[in-house]
């Protein structure tokens, strides 16, 4: 009776090892292999043409848009956050004043050329013909 319990537990065992290491062959022989390459090599150019690149890229740079006291902004398209790539537009700026002063400046620049003229005109008259 106790062979018979002996070899019980011996068969026992030897299937529990003999499932546990054909688990492991299998789960081994169908895993796929992961080449690891640092950081470091990726940008001295190591990889190959078969490298394929997974993750994401974060970036510790933040850049602060600051603008003039004078500047008044109508609209904003990104928030805190955000992501944007170049050529997104991020805001844009209400045009009434500055266009103002632009046409302000204009009609200045347009009298000063005017009087300049009419002065030069006198100046003219006055030297062709005293009166």
């Amino acid at each position: 009776m106790k062979k018979k319990i002996i070899i019980g537990i011996l068969i026992a065992a030897l299937v529990a090892g003999g499932s546990a290491g054909g688990a492991v062959y299998y789960k081994k022989s169908h895993q796929k292999t992961v080449s690891v390459v640092s950081v470091d090599s990726l940008a001295g150019q190591y990889y190959m043409d078969d490298t394929n690149l997974n993750g994401n890229i974060v970036t510790s740079a933040t850049q602060s848009v600051n603008i003039d006291k004078d500047m008044i902004i109508k609209e904003v398209y990104v928030s805190k956050g955000d992501s944007v790539k170049k050529g997104d537009q991020l805001m844009s700026f209400d045009m009434t004043l500055v266009q103002m002063e632009l046409n302000i400046a204009k009609l200045k620049q347009k009298q000063q050329e005017t009087a300049d003229k009419n002065h030069h005109i006198h100046k003219k008259i006055s030297d062709c013909c005293e009166i």
